[in-house]
């Protein structure tokens, strides 16, 4: 009987793992590149494992706990970098399950893992308090440029074809998504001068559905629209690429679709949104959104 092979058996399950987030899965499936793929699979399924950790709530993961194995993360992609030039680290052995997934990756990826693990860090470390706009958006942005730089990775373009902005509007488009959930556990995703300058009380699980914060809610919704407006027409000025295109807004489908939700909503909040991959709704904002790119890009090169 023959031994199975330990990394195909991890990239085996990394696919099976990002199978899950289906919307995700099938983004990747569909765009990226044929041979690089399965190191997507294993880097969405690390940082998935670790954000399941930090999330949990259960009696194996307390608060004190969930620093420690955040240490330890941080420690484990440092290790990594070391591994990937010289082969050879004590700290990168005796791995957890999740952790095995490190192992394929080159440096360029780990360093964007690195990175993505200093946010959600910043994250646990602000539970309960309000950041300042600087350190808000600061942290925002570093998680934004990141996941654009995978992105961009992923389709073999170079980093600068889609610009960061994309990622920034994506990020608010997520924030305002789960911003009620978030408070329930301690993590405000609104600055102190936003607050101020928009009147809202710090009882802010109060201040949900008051008037003026539904027109900080629109405030960041145009915002983020404005990011999403920067990248295209940025993007949409190159004549090739048109596989990327499409990528990019069925991408940008997603969250221009809680965006829109939330108009819809009058700017209230909810605590939980349908998943898109459920919502007939969604499946047309990506028709909608192909076909858009599809004319777009036959105009530009006629």
């Amino acid at each position: 009987m023959m031994k199975k092979n330990p990394k195909k058996e991890l990239f085996r399950k990394a696919e099976k793992i990002t199978k899950k987030s289906k919307f995700t899965f099938w983004v990747a499936r569909l765009f990226f590149g044929k041979s690089t793929k399965k190191y997507f699979f294993c880097w969405y399924s690390y940082l998935r494992w670790v954000d399941d950790i930090i999330d949990s709530i259960n009696i194996e993961y307390p608060e004190k706990r969930k620093t420690e194995f955040l240490k330890r993360q941080i420690n484990l992609v440092q290790a990594a970098q070391t591994y990937q030039k010289t082969n050879n680290s004590n700290e990168f052995k005796n791995l957890e399950y999740g952790e095995l997934f490190l192992t394929p990756l080159n440096n360029k990826l780990l360093k964007t893992i690195y990175e993505i693990l200093f946010c959600i860090k910043q994250d646990l470390g602000r539970k309960e308090t309000i950041q300042t706009e600087k350190n808000l958006n600061y942290y925002f942005e570093i998680e934004a440029k990141n996941c654009i730089k995978v992105f961009n990775y992923f389709c073999g373009l170079s980093n600068n074809v889609i610009k960061f902005q994309g990622g920034i509007g994506s990020k608010w488009s997520h924030t305002l998504r789960d911003f009620i959930s978030d408070l329930n556990v301690g993590i405000i995703n609104i600055s102190k001068e936003d607050m101020e300058k928009f009147g809202i009380a710090n009882s802010l699980k109060t201040e949900i559905n008051s008037p003026n914060f539904r027109k900080w809610v629109k405030g960041k919704i145009s915002f983020a629209k404005s990011q999403f407006a920067i990248t295209k027409n940025d993007f949409y000025k190159n004549p090739h690429l048109l596989r990327h295109k499409i990528a990019f807004e069925i991408l940008l489908a997603k969250y221009e679709f809680y965006l829109g939700r939330i108009v819809k909503d009058d700017y209230y909040l909810r605590k939980n949104y349908a998943k898109t991959s459920d919502n007939i709704i969604f499946l047309f904002c990506i028709l909608k959104a192909v076909l858009a790119t599809f004319f777009s890009h036959i105009l530009k090169i006629s």
